[in-house]
Order: C-alpha cells, then sequence, then structure tokens
C-alpha cells in the first residue's frame, strides 16, 4: 500500500522539544490545520487522538460535572446532548448514529445505570471501550502506538496504586496478559520485564519523590518510544501522528505547575479510592 505523504505539512513543522516553555501554535489551531490538509482517511486516524478529549466531554456532561467543554473534542457540545437524549430510547441503533459506537455504548449504558465491566469505576470503564476501539484501527504505526500507551498507562497506575497501597486491580483498564500480571505480581517489577523492558525505566521514574520530576520521567519514556519508531517514517500520517501526541505531552506540562500537579496528584487518589479514575488532567 502506498502511502500519502504530506511534504509540505511536515516540512513547515517546528521541531519539539519535552522541556519547550512556549508553542508557535495549539494543538488546537493544528488540529484545524489538519482538518484541512489531510485526506479525509488520514484525517481519522489523527481525530482518533482527540477522542479522549470526546470521552472526557461525555463523563463531564453525563456526571453533571461542571468543567469547561473541552474544544479539541470531535463532537460538539449539542452532539453529545442530542446523543445523550436519542440513546435514552433503547430501539435507537447505535450503529446507526453519527457518534462512535463505543461512546454510545456508555452514554446508553450509564444513562440506565448497569455498568458494562463489573467492579470498575464508570470512567475507568469508558477508557477501556476507548482502548477497545482503538485497537480495530487499521493502520499498525498507530494501533501499536495506542497498545504501547494502554499497557505504559497501566504500569504507572499500578505505580500509583503501589505506592499509596490503593488497591489494583479496580484501575487497570483492558484485560491481557500485562494487567494479569500487574494485579497479581508482588515482585518489584510485576513479573514483566521480559514483556515489557522498559518498566525498568517507570520503576526508576517511580522512585522519584517529586511528583513534577517523576511525570516529566514518565513522559520522557513516550517521547523516548515514539522517537524510535518513527524514525523512518517521512512525510507520512505516522509522522504527523508522532507530532500530535508530543504536542499533547507539551500542552500539558505548559498547563501544570508544581503547585497544580501535586494537587491534581492528591485529588486523583481521594478520587481512586473512591472507585474514580483519573480526572481528565491525567489523560495522555
Amino acid at each position: 500500500m502506498i502511502k500519502r505523504e504530506y511534504h509540505c505539512l511536515v516540512a513547515g513543522l517546528p521541531a519539539l522539544f519535552l522541556d519547550a516553555t512556549r508553542l508557535a501554535a495549539t494543538l488546537v489551531e493544528f488540529k484545524a490545520q489538519l482538518k484541512e490538509e489531510l485526506h479525509p482517511s488520514d484525517y481519522n486516524l489523527a481525530a482518533s487522538y482527540f477522542l479522549r478529549f470526546d470521552n472526557s466531554n461525555v463523563f463531564n456532561t453525563l456526571t453533571g460535572q461542571r468543567r469547561a467543554f473541552d474544544p479539541l473534542g470531535n463532537f460538539s457540545a449539542e452532539s453529545i446532548e442530542e446523543a445523550k437524549l436519542l440513546l435514552r430510547d433503547e430501539e435507537v441503533d447505535i450503529n446507526k448514529l453519527d457518534f462512535p459506537p463505543y461512546l454510545s455504548r456508555f452514554i446508553r449504558a450509564f444513562n440506565s445505570g448497569i455498568p458494562l465491566i463489573p467492579d470498575k469505576g464508570w470512567e475507568n470503564q469508558l477508557s477501556q471501550l476507548y482502548y477497545e476501539q482503538l485497537a480495530e484501527i487499521d493502520n499498525p504505526f498507530i494501533r501499536e502506538w495506542y497498545r504501547y500507551e494502554l499497557d505504559l498507562t497501566n504500569m504507572i497506575t499500578a505505580c500509583n496504586c503501589r505506592r499509596h497501597k490503593v488497591n489494583i486491580a479496580p484501575e487497570m483498564v483492558g484485560d491481557n496478559e500485562i494487567t494479569g500480571q500487574l494485579m497479581r505480581s508482588n515482585a518489584r517489577d510485576f513479573g514483566i520485564s521480559n514483556e515489557f523492558p522498559l518498566i525498568g525505566a517507570i520503576l526508576r521514574a517511580d522512585d522519584e519523590n517529586d511528583f513534577m520530576e517523576r511525570e516529566k520521567k514518565y513522559d520522557r519514556v513516550k517521547w523516548e518510544y515514539l522517537d524510535e519508531k518513527v524514525f523512518f517514517h517521512y512525510f507520512t500520517i505516522e509522522f504527523i501522528f508522532t507530532f500530535i501526541v508530543k504536542l499533547g505531552i507539551i500542552s500539558r506540562w505548559l498547563r501544570l505547575d508544581k503547585d497544580t500537579g501535586e494537587k491534581l496528584f492528591g485529588e486523583l487518589f481521594e478520587k481512586m479510592k473512591s472507585a474514580c479514575a483519573f480526572p481528565d488532567e491525567y489523560n495522555l
């Protein structure tokens, strides 16, 4: 299969650095540019990254949380409200709505009060549906990134749970060999060093007592993974997708400072103790 190449778009992209203190363009602006310049099939692949913001918008709408609507989502507040109302009717076919089926399933389940995945908080149920959807993406590079992101997130979550003596099992997203080991093993490396060599880097980051430094080390693991995997991809959607993920990482850091980070971190574990999941500031 011959891949489409975007020479002008890629040539105009600035170099990104994890420790950047400013951005030439915001993620919102870059998303709008991609909508204009990418082939629709490639834009759909790029848009898969922004579904995480739809997740937050949907969850906040359903739970009535007073958080600002995130413009990075693919769907408007009006679209979400319409889907929420339509899905109260059990006769509505979720596959015929102009809305991701996994989000429709979640909304319908939330409306009914019947969990799709027993023993997990609603937000973790939504995350699991999200990653199950991403596992079906037909681009191997992007599909593999999401699998890696899920495993990495679960490892970081397990480390945080162990640190704060919180039960790991309800916080795991997905059901694979990695999550099984994270839930069962008492070994420092959770017994997954052979399957996931980067667990060493995660554990070294976890040893860092300073929240901000620890988070920065986690993000460096992701950054270095992307650098290695994208090395032989030039001008294609894979390179552009990597740029989106990196821009998202930097954007998150530009919103955080030490006091904000520690406050969010404290709120996170209060929620986890109550069987709730990560606040949207911690979405990867």
